[in-house]
């Protein structure tokens, strides 16, 4: 499970076992106006539900259907051919986030430590 505050104050939190079969997998996103749940979305093949609740309603969010391998080798490929511009294809967003971790970790004495 991973739990992310972002700078515009939303909350992510995640749920992901490779090691658990029946674990499942999850994604919420928690913000002032509302929130967004996903369930069983993050799998080779999607099966489940994104729900977006507000202070007015509940609703379910279509969305396409597709491989998740299959959206990201095309992604990748366009990338590469330098058909799409793709940050977290070119190496741009990791680049960005290990410098982040370096700055991270002499700044917070757990960092690193389990």
């Amino acid at each position: 499970m991973s739990v992310w505050t972002m700078s515009s104050g939303a909350m992510v939190m995640s749920r992901e076992s490779f090691t658990h079969e029946f674990a499942g997998c999850g994604l919420e996103v928690h913000g002032t106006s509302g929130s967004v749940f996903a369930c069983g979305e993050m799998t080779q093949e999607p099966v489940e539900e994104i729900t977006l609740v507000t202070g007015k309603r509940m609703e379910i969010v279509p969305y396409p259907e597709h491989g998740l391998y299959g959206a990201g080798v095309r992604k990748f490929t366009g990338a590469v051919s330098g058909q799409d511009e793709l940050p977290s294809m070119d190496g741009t967003v990791s680049t960005h986030w290990q410098s982040r971790c370096q700055f991270a970790r002499p700044h917070n004495p757990a960092a690193g430590q389990v």
